[in-house]
């Protein structure tokens, strides 16, 4: 009987170190469902956040973050400025200007659009794409795939129809 006595003095200075321990836990569908809510919320602000930023074609300015972050989208849009005409220009090359790792870039453009960094740069290019389709009536479909930095026009016209629902030369009437 002495070690049952002991083993019950350990278990009472147990149970008075833990809080709470007598009580039940919680209910475990409150607990399995409260967690399921914030990522279903969070991905719901993800997802707007992105069409919205799309909807604005990709201005940093519509996206509600603070001054470092402003900064860094804007980093990101004049290198993007700058180099979407070379077809060899990548997230490769991305990383290499902005001197940060692609898995930073990857989590902050994901953070803060929604898109990852190769989703990014062909919307990128696909605006730059439409604006030309939209504000000259003379140049060839093939041309401008060439001009905006994709070596394939069947692959630039797939593209383009998969983001905007029309064909490149359907944007010039």
């Amino acid at each position: 009987m002495r070690e049952e006595e002991i083993a019950e003095k350990r278990m009472q200075a147990l149970k008075a170190t833990i809080p709470n321990a007598d009580e039940q836990p919680p209910h475990t569908d409150e607990v399995a469902n409260k967690p399921k809510v914030d990522i279903d919320a969070m991905m719901r602000n993800l997802n707007f956040r992105q069409e919205r930023f799309i909807e604005d074609n990709l201005k940093s300015a519509s996206l509600a973050v603070g001054y470092t972050d402003q900064q860094f989208m804007q980093d990101v849009m004049d290198i993007l400025e700058n180099n979407y005409a070379d077809s060899q220009f990548g997230v490769r090359e991305l990383t290499e200007k902005l001197n940060i790792s692609y898995t930073l870039i990857y989590k902050k453009l994901i953070s803060l659009t929604g898109l990852s960094p190769v989703r990014f740069i062909l919307l990128y290019r696909l605006r730059i794409a439409k604006k030309i389709l939209e504000s000259s009536k003379n140049i060839n479909i093939a041309e401008i795939a060439y001009h905006v930095g994709f070596n394939d026009p069947k692959y630039f016209t797939r593209c383009f129809v998969k983001q905007y629902k029309k064909t490149p030369s359907s944007m010039r009437f």
